[in-house]
């Protein structure tokens, strides 16, 4: 079964906020995407993040960081064990800021995680998968909302998953971007943790929503 993991930035509302109602709903995760310059409209700054009591949220986050992670980090000390953070990799995304990276996760103690941008290659992600927690495929641009996914991306998952086989890796796989009415039931058969934004939030009845997005994702995960 997928791991659905509404997407807090398509709420357009303050972090605290998001998180409740997502906890009314009953969420197990939730997908907070931060970039500090704010480049990208509604991510949040990791300083949000500090603001809020996480520990007192039953969901577990996932933390996408569309930030280079270099030898400034982010604070991320308010982080939980069960937290995944995912560093975006971008195609000029270096090797000393991904083992930066997994360095300060390693040390706090979270899940580390890689997003593999839509212009980056999948083999990028080798050299660290014995390492990783989880690897995201991307189905859409940065920051993109409301778009088809990717022409290429069920051979990038499916590459994805070959590559976790080849490498004896325990990976997860995610997949962020693209969900809509005719993708979701494929894509959360496809995915261990799938990102959901307005496909959820756009609903009439987002309860309702919720439960049928839900009864559809046990149906299972294609390996």
């Amino acid at each position: 079964m997928a791991l659905l993991s509404p997407s807090l930035a398509r709420l357009e509302a303050p972090l605290a906020d998001s998180l409740q109602q997502m906890e009314d709903l009953g969420c197990e995760s939730v997908h907070i995407d931060v970039c500090s310059n704010l480049t990208i409209p509604n991510f949040f700054k990791v300083e949000e993040l500090g603001n809020v009591r996480m520990r007192d949220c039953r969901a577990s986050a996932t933390v996408h960081l569309f930030q280079p992670f270099n030898d400034n980090p982010p604070n991320l000390s308010f982080l939980r064990p069960q937290d995944l953070v995912m560093l975006h990799a971008f195609p000029k995304t270096g090797r000393p800021a991904i083992e930066a990276f997994l360095g300060a996760a390693r040390i706090g103690g979270y899940r580390p995680g890689l997003a593999v941008d839509i212009n980056t290659q999948v083999t990028a992600t080798v050299p660290y998968l014995k390492r990783l927690d989880t690897i995201f495929v991307m189905a859409i641009q940065a920051g993109g909302y409301c778009l088809e996914p990717d022409t290429q991306l069920i051979d990038r998952i499916k590459q994805a998953r070959a590559l976790f086989k080849e490498h004896n890796s325990a990976c997860r796989l995610g997949i962020d971007g693209g969900v809509n009415d005719k993708t979701f039931s494929r894509l959360a058969r496809l995915a261990d943790e799938l990102v959901i934004g307005s496909l959820l939030f756009h609903a009439k009845d987002v309860p309702a929503q919720w439960l049928k997005l839900q009864a559809i994702a046990k149906g299972g995960t294609e390996r």
